[in-house]
């Protein structure tokens, strides 16, 4: 029995010890962490809010998305009717929508902002809803019309073998230490045009 309360007492004893040495331990190093973010200039509220820094679209860039005013036409089917993904609800007519430049999809104007403003995507397929910039298409020739393609000129042939190992070998006279040679193909145009 005394054994039983001596070893009970040793453990009790061990476990405060640790527990000791862990609070020690964690406070050092919260001390360590905020000298480190001091020193960096980070606030504790930049770093342990706990929330996720927010992803969503600028408000300037949402006001730009195109909005409309939504109309059903009278012989329009079920399945053609469009549903908000967002609120899970159809789109009635006369109201305001947006359409999401990149793909397409259409939705409630109200949701579709509120989405925005905490995601960068479209709820749907997951497109960036931020409109890209598409490049221009170039102008043709100048000149006016459309200009004939220019006459190809002809050009003339040369093979070069060159043996593996060696730097190179024209005609490959010097064997390959593993028996393969690669062949190259250069396209030569006449200087005379």
């Amino acid at each position: 029995m005394l054994t039983a309360i001596l070893s009970l007492s040793f453990v009790v004893v061990v476990v405060i010890v640790l527990h000791i040495y862990a609070r020690c331990a964690l406070r050092r190093h919260q001390a360590h962490r905020r000298f480190v973010m001091n020193s960096l200039g980070l606030t504790n509220a930049d770093v342990s809010s706990g929330e996720p820094p927010k992803r969503g679209l600028d408000p300037v860039v949402i006001a730009s998305l195109p909005i409309f005013v939504y109309h059903q036409t009278d012989g329009q089917a079920e399945d053609d009717l469009i549903e908000c993904a967002v609120c899970l609800s159809m789109l009635e007519d006369q109201e305001m929508a947006r359409s999401l430049p990149n793909c397409k999809h259409t939705f409630h104007a109200e949701c579709i902002d509120k989405w925005l403003s905490s995601h960068s995507t479209c709820p749907i397929c997951r497109a960036e809803a931020e409109p890209m910039i598409q490049p221009e298409p170039r102008e043709g020739p100048a000149g006016g019309g459309a200009a004939a393609a220019p006459m190809l000129e002809p050009i003339m042939a040369s093979t070069l073998v060159c043996d593996e190992g060696t730097s190179s070998s024209v005609g490959g006279n010097q064997p390959s230490p593993k028996g393969r040679r690669l062949w190259f193909t250069a396209e030569l145009v006449p200087e005379d045009a």
